[in-house]
């Protein structure tokens, strides 16, 4: 008989742990398994989308609670283009009202936002809000 997962803790406040106390200057995640999510669920894949963005709007909480100094996030990646039109359609308007509701607060925090990667396929909308994301948090 095999045993279940047992899913992850939820992260909900931020760690109060001494941060001095952490060995770690830089995490990086891969933001992945959010469609499978939403299916396991049987909720729309958007959903899962969304889920994605609220885990990663706390463990940037976190991240700054515990003073980390590097947060790098993988979100997009080259084989997302193969994903159905209107699945990515949905992502690119996802990070363009991410960046536009949540560019002040992390500006506020002191975070400071670098694109890296092929951004030349993005659309123009999404470009511009990237590079006004990144002079804001400068």
């Amino acid at each position: 008989m095999r045993k279940a997962k047992q899913a992850a803790a939820p992260i909900s406040e931020p760690i109060t742990d001494d941060a001095a106390k952490l060995p770690l200057r830089h995490v990086a995640i891969i933001m992945d398994g959010n469609r499978r999510w939403a299916d396991q669920r049987g909720r729309p894949r958007f959903l899962g989308h969304k889920e994605g963005v609220a885990t990663l709007k706390r463990l940037v909480k976190h991240v700054t609670a515990l003073k980390l100094e590097y947060l790098t996030v993988y979100a997009f990646s080259s084989e997302n283009w193969q994903r159905g039109r209107d699945e990515v359609d949905y992502l690119l308007q996802l990070f363009n009202e991410v960046l536009k509701h949540e560019i002040e607060e992390l500006a506020r925090s002191g975070s400071r936002l670098t694109f890296i990667g092929d951004l030349k396929e993005m659309p123009a909308d999404l470009q511009t809000g990237l590079a006004r994301a990144t002079e804001k948090t400068k």
